[in-house]
């Protein structure tokens, strides 16, 4: 278990964020415009200009915060202990202080069961989708609306189920470890 720390930071903090009523109505006044730009522009070019706007008030915000961290974090430690001293409480980290690891970080073949898996679930999700369809647009279908719905839904089933089948093995393996080191004696 790491030990709580017994001394803290002596050098101050962050400040709230504060702004004027100046600040506040230019605000309101930016926001304004780009709803009534938005009434004027197409779709797309007001979200374009939004993302845009919101980009240049994120820089600055950022900005202002990196300046202020960085004049603070500059400053000396005003403190009545030795230089240095105020960070006494930190230690090494020790083997213990971490779990052990997991079979989860090694990487494997998804193997013959997921590629079984994913071809008979493509191959359901084809032909249930295909025929339902085929049933909702019977009037309108055609030999190219056929094929590209069967491709569409191999496709997307095929690869929901490969997302499925390997979540699922995944998540079993991780049990089953789990399940054996917890069988097994501490040292």
């Amino acid at each position: 278990m790491i030990e709580p720390l017994t001394d803290s930071d002596p050098r101050p903090g962050l400040s709230p964020p504060q702004y004027g009523l100046r600040t506040m109505m230019l605000s309101v006044g930016l926001v304004g415009l780009l709803l009534a730009s938005a009434k004027l522009l197409s779709p797309l070019a007001a979200a374009v200009l939004c993302l845009l706007t919101l980009a240049v008030v994120a820089h600055m915000a950022g900005n202002s915060i990196g300046t202020r961290l960085r004049e603070v974090g500059s400053q000396k430690a005003i403190s009545q202990h030795e230089p240095g001293q105020w960070c006494s409480g930190f230690r090494r980290a020790q083997a213990g202080d971490f779990a052990p690891t997991t079979q989860l970080r090694d990487r494997k073949s998804p193997g013959r069961k997921i590629f079984v898996a994913t071809c008979i679930g493509g191959t359901i999700g084809t032909v249930f989708f295909s025929c339902l369809l085929a049933w909702i647009h019977w009037p309108q279908i055609n030999l190219w609306n056929m094929s590209l719905a069967l491709v569409a839904s191999a496709v997307l089933c095929g690869l929901a189920t490969f997302l499925t089948s390997s979540f699922c093995e995944v998540f079993s393996r991780a049990v089953a470890q789990a399940q054996a080191d917890t069988k097994m004696p501490n040292d």
